[in-house]
């Protein structure tokens, strides 16, 4: 997943799971100044995702620095925690090229670049306190970070949906049943933390989470070239049920994305499952 950069004297960077070895160099007499090294992050989405102007159209990945004490400074920042900004803000300040938003990042790429960045500053062994669905119980449980694997879809998944891109990043789908053309865009960072914030409020007052449909009515941009919200609204609730799972389907099968499913088994009552690693701040402040 990550690639790593020789650093500006051409000296070869350590491989991030090697984290015992110093990310930085000392380049100054004094031996005070240092420049700190870089990788290069591959991004699920292979730059397919992003519009023409982009600094991530086309690319296939990203350039980013090793965390600092700076870094390790915002995952303990009060103000941030709660808004449950600071992994999101440890990423912007990581990323080298100019004009890359954080918020604009499809999912899996955010992914690779969560785990890149922990894998290059701390290692890959990851233990984290996780409760056991079955018996409750919390449980502290290793993670073997390099176990993953990253998902792409090719031509022939665009295929088996009929799926056109376009240079904007987005996604022409024509409806089996309807007959009706979707321009469709994948979800991204920003869309992530308004469903967060969403079903935040709809808790408060006992409601349930954003359906499935709510989630396809943010992701849809028209619909045989409409473009009104509340007509494309109106829409994707009355779309038959065939075209609506059609329509599921595909925005999966063009959604690349990094498995991180380890299994677990709780040394508390024996139960076996697969989960999923968990990026909570523990993740980037890892035990000593």
């Amino acid at each position: 997943m990550a690639r790593n950069n020789s650093d500006r004297s051409g000296t070869e960077i350590p491989k991030p799971e090697q984290a015992d070895a110093p990310p930085v160099e000392a380049v100054a007499s004094g031996g005070l100044n240092f420049v700190t090294p870089t990788e290069f992050v591959d991004l699920p989405s292979k730059g397919k995702y992003y519009p023409e102007g982009h600094p991530l159209h086309n690319e296939e990945v990203i350039e980013m620095r090793y965390m600092t004490a700076k870094e390790e400074d915002i995952l303990t920042s009060p103000s941030l925690l709660k808004k449950g900004v600071a992994i999101d803000r440890v990423l912007q300040n990581l990323i080298v090229p100019s004009g890359v938003n954080i918020q604009e990042l499809v999912l899996g790429d955010r992914a690779a670049m969560i785990l890149s960045s922990r894998i290059s500053a701390y290692g890959a062994d990851y233990i984290a306190t996780v409760t056991c669905p079955a018996c409750g119980s919390k449980v502290k449980h290793y993670f073997d970070l390099n176990q993953h694997s990253v998902y792409h879809p090719e031509a022939e998944d665009y295929e088996k949906y009929d799926i056109v891109p376009t240079e904007r990043g987005t996604f022409k789908i024509t409806l089996p049943r309807t007959k009706v053309e979707v321009q469709v865009r994948l979800m991204r960072v920003a869309d992530e933390q308004y469903f967060i914030q969403y079903n935040k409020k709809r808790k408060k007052h006992n409601l349930s989470e954003a359906t499935t449909s709510e989630v396809i009515k943010r992701l849809i941009l028209s619909a045989n070239g409409e473009t009104d919200k509340i007509k494309l609204s109106e829409f994707v609730e009355n779309m038959p049920a065939f075209d609506a799972r059609y329509l599921r389907g595909a925005v999966k099968t063009l959604t690349p994305s990094v498995d991180n499913t380890q299994e677990f088994a709780c040394s508390s009552c024996g139960f076996e499952q697969d989960m999923e690693v968990p990026f909570g701040i523990e993740f980037f402040w890892p035990q000593q």
